[in-house]
């Protein structure tokens, strides 16, 4: 008798026998019928699973008895049995088929006797399709009747430990199935199913050409697993509603063993499905095989590895670093080097600008200047529209930033294409959190846009710098972000608190332009601690452009950076008596000098001759240098003749508080008695009260009085103002407020070295009055007193000795040097400011603009 394998049973009385070679042929069991399992006759599974379960992937031998119309019939025999027919007859799983006995032959009555004897044992016992009750099982044939027929769901997401029982009845491809599902006693399920996670080349069939390794593939799962009893977990659908599931026989997990062996790949799209570590693992066994070069690996080469970029990183290098600026919510720098974050696509300004922003901001508020791990994955070549760039994964805080960036909602992980060298070997964990925040509708998968940036530019312009600097004044520290750092002293500042974004000059210091000695360096150390840095600033002020001037802190610091500025060297100090942190910015600067930092390396503390300088200006040698008083003042009147009137910066409570009282005074009907003149009318030079137009009441002199008008000119003693009014508006001023007990508080100055253009036919007068009405009426500033009655002012962002209200005068030909300077200005001490007058007035004459538009415009009053 010739061998076979039994390669499969197709019901209770046919088999599927394939010889040592590979051919296959069916064979159907003489003289007998078994109940049709294709039907699902009663007793059509039992009747097959008998036999499936006896013979499959066993070596049997056969006889053929007879064929019929081209089909063979026959007996199979065993160690364990001697004729298959009769061993089905006596165990109830068929019966004779009608008729087929009396076409025997009378010499074959033994074997007729036999078989008859086995059939009527099986009926005396009603075993199997004799039984009383026999019923066919509930076959559903796709997952939706199945449910629709009331039942529980077979899936459970990505939880596949809840498994079921089942028979592979069909292999159509490596990947491919028909599999029936026995999900309770009495209920199956015959269906097609996918392996999930893997794909496998397309097997060859009667209508389509096999791919490579297509029918290896195929062949490959029928040898192990065809008619098979496995356990089957499902783990969701493919887009065609069939199931994608997990098939685990007694050997192990299928899908593995087909990666392993090179017959399959992972397939990207169902990463969403089986999650992360299922994939991971299935990625590792693939590469295993792509290393080894099997089968579908075979002549490729294994995973590229890019050559080690510019600055010098390379695949599979790690190293420690910081995040020093957010590019966008998957390009960073880390410390001097920008890299790109595997497999992450942040929103793009061109198509999402609002998220574009969103998602920066996400990053830059969890990450910046944190510190990390970096992990090069592979280097991006350069091409025509992208740099060469490093991608990497980055740790912070034991977590992939890639992935929490994803999880959140504000950036997607990138589909490859196959044999891709740059994917992240976390691309399973970044699509799988893609794929919760899409269920959870977080982010850019959520229905709501990120509200559009509507900050105001407070710096655009000085009126628009006025117009907010009394509020952030009041403020104290105001929280913000620095956007850009452009110098060492100068910032981009970002609050959302006030809702505008402002341009910050750090006061009190002068640091060195990025192309000057130090300037990078300095400007690296800014950005290195502030860029992109949540902080907090104050306002002092604001310059001609509409910058504010004010000192800059990281939160829950006291020292503001220009501090630290000058302990480095990179910066000098400009002492103003009114910084509030004057004298820390004049230690930190003779610090800096002692130790010779930065700017300060060459510094020499020698005395500097003078006598050229001096000889220059045609004046006897002057006395030995003084140190002048800085005082802060607002000034507060601007006379027609160009003189300046002030007060000093400490009596702004005291004022407040005299004209508060006489107000109270004066409005008090109790005191009318009192506000009458002794002799009928003020005098000249008399001290009155006088009313204002906001109906309170400040102190005045009179300074004339016109007898035809009945005017009175008064100068206000406290503002410096002179005004007209009339004798209803003028009382008495009463002792208690005299200036015997508080003198008046505006003083009159001028500005030392310069000398105001002459009254006459011409506006240069009236231009410098107004120009300084414009530039410092109502401004605090600082006075440094020359002599009595001659001052150099300097604004709030003046950066340095030479910079002043009395160089811009000179600069912008307003105004120019008195030809015959006094003592006091030839004093060693302003030999600087004096020759840097001298350059500005020579420069602006060569121009001729301003004053010196016709030429020479020096009036000497002696001549």
């Amino acid at each position: 008798m010739p061998l076979g394998k039994v390669k499969s049973v197709v019901s209770g009385d046919t088999i599927i026998l394939q010889s040592p070679s590979g051919a296959e042929r069916q064979l159907s069991l003489a003289h007998i019928q078994a109940p049709r399992l294709s039907s699902n006759d009663p007793y059509g599974y039992e009747a097959r699973e008998a036999l499936r379960l006896l013979l499959v992937g066993k070596q049997v031998k056969f006889e053929v008895l007879y064929n019929i119309n081209g089909r063979e019939y026959g007996d199979v025999s065993a160690p364990i049995f001697d004729s298959l027919v009769e061993r089905t007859l006596k165990q109830g799983f068929a019966k004779i088929r009608e008729g087929a006995l009396e076409r025997l032959d009378e010499d074959q009555e033994d074997y007729v006797e036999k078989l008859q004897a086995a059939q009527k044992e099986a009926e005396t016992a009603q075993m199997g399709v004799w039984g009383a009750d026999v019923k066919a099982p509930t076959v559903y044939q796709t997952v939706t009747a199945f449910e629709d027929a009331g039942n529980a769901p077979l899936q459970n997401g990505k939880d596949v430990s809840k498994t079921y029982n089942a028979i592979v009845e069909k292999v159509i491809s490596g990947n491919r199935a028909i599999v029936r599902v026995i999900v309770a006693p009495g209920v199956h399920l015959n269906i097609p199913v996918n392996l999930a996670g893997i794909s496998t080349p397309r097997s060859g069939s009667t209508t389509t050409t096999a791919e490579p390794f297509g029918d290896a593939a195929r062949d490959f799962v029928a040898l192990r697993l065809l008619q098979r009893s496995v356990q089957l977990a499902f783990a969701s659908f493919n887009p065609q509603e069939v199931p994608l599931v997990t098939v685990v026989h007694p050997a192990g997990d299928i899908a593995e063993h087909l990666l392993n062996s090179g017959l399959a790949n992972v397939n990207d799209h169902h990463v969403i499905h089986i999650g992360a570590e299922r994939a991971g693992k299935l990625r590792q066994l693939e590469n295993s095989a792509r290393q080894q070069g099997l089968n579908l690996w075979k002549g490729l080469p294994a995973a590229a590895t890019a050559a080690t970029s510019a600055g010098g990183l390379s695949p599979g290098k790690t190293i420690s670093g910081t995040i020093t600026k957010v590019i966008s919510a998957d390009t960073l720098d880390i410390d001097d080097v920008t890299v790109q974050l595997s497999s992450v696509r942040a929103p793009r300004k061109n198509d999402q600008p609002l998220w574009a922003a969103a998602a920066k901001e996400y990053v830059r508020k969890n990450y910046i200047g944190k510190s990390c791990e970096v992990t090069v994955d592979a280097i991006r070549a350069k091409t025509d529209q992208f740099e060469e760039r490093p991608l990497v994964t980055v740790i912070v805080d034991g977590k992939n930033i890639g992935s929490e960036i994803i999880a959140n909602g504000y950036a997607t992980a990138i589909r490859h294409g196959k044999n891709v060298s740059d994917r992240s070997p976390h691309w399973d964990t970044l699509v799988e959190k893609e794929q919760e925040a899409q269920t959870a509708k977080k982010g850019l998968h959520g229905t709501k846009e990120p509200a559009p940036d509507r900050t105001v530019n407070a710096s655009e312009n000085l009126t628009k710098a006025k117009s907010h600097l009394s509020t952030l004044q009041r403020r104290g520290r105001i929280p913000g972000v620095v956007d850009f750092v452009s110098s060492a002293s100068r910032f981009r500042i970002i609050s959302d608190r006030e809702n505008i974004n402002l341009t910050l000059v750090l006061a009190g210091i002068n640091s060195p332009k990025t192309s000057e000695p130090f300037g990078e360096e300095a400007r690296d150390l800014a950005a290195k601690k502030f860029q992109q840095r949540d902080v907090e600033f104050t306002v002092q002020g604001t310059d001609r452009l509409g910058n504010f001037i004010g000192h800059l802190y990281l939160p829950n610091e006291s020292k503001p950076f220009s501090i630290e500025l000058l302990e480095a060297g990179f910066a000098s100090s400009f002492i103003q008596a009114a910084e509030s942190f004057a004298h820390e910015l004049e230690d930190a600067e003779q610090e800096a000098k002692k130790a010779r930092k930065g700017i300060w390396k060459d510094f020499k503390e020698d005395v500097e001759d003078l006598a050229t300088t001096t000889g220059a200006l045609n004046v006897n040698e002057p006395a030995a240098p003084v140190v002048p008083d800085y005082i802060d003042v607002t000034i507060t009147n601007i006379n027609p003749d160009g003189s300046i009137a002030f007060i000093s910066g400490g009596v702004g409570a005291t004022l407040t508080k005299l004209e508060q009282d006489i107000t109270s005074f004066n409005l008090a009907a109790a005191n009318t008695t009192q506000f009458s003149f002794a002799s009928g009318h003020p005098k000249k030079n008399d001290y009155v009260a006088v009313r204002s137009p906001k109906n309170t009441y400040v102190r005045a002199q009179i300074l004339n009085v016109d007898k035809a008008t009945g005017k009175f000119a008064i100068l206000l003693i406290d503002s410096g103002k002179a005004v007209t009014v009339s004798q209803a508006q003028l009382r008495p001023l009463q002792a208690q407020f005299g200036v015997a007990k508080v003198p008046g508080a505006a003083k009159t100055t001028n500005l030392a070295f310069i000398q105001a253009p002459p009254a006459g036919g011409n506006s240069y007068l009236e231009d410098y009055v107004d120009l300084l009405k414009k530039e410092i009426e109502g401004s605090q500033l600082v006075a440094a007193v020359v002599s009595p009655g001659n001052v150099v002012l300097f604004t709030i962002d003046s950066k340095g000795p030479e910079d002043s209200v009395n160089s811009f005068v000179v600069e912008d030909a307003y105004a120019f040097i008195k030809p015959k300077l006094t003592q006091a200005e030839l004093n060693p001490t302003w030999t600087a400011t004096v020759t840097k007058l001298k350059e500005l007035e020579k420069a602006a004459k060569n121009d001729r603009v301003g004053i010196w538009e016709f030429g020479d415009a020096v009036y000497d009053d002696e001549q």
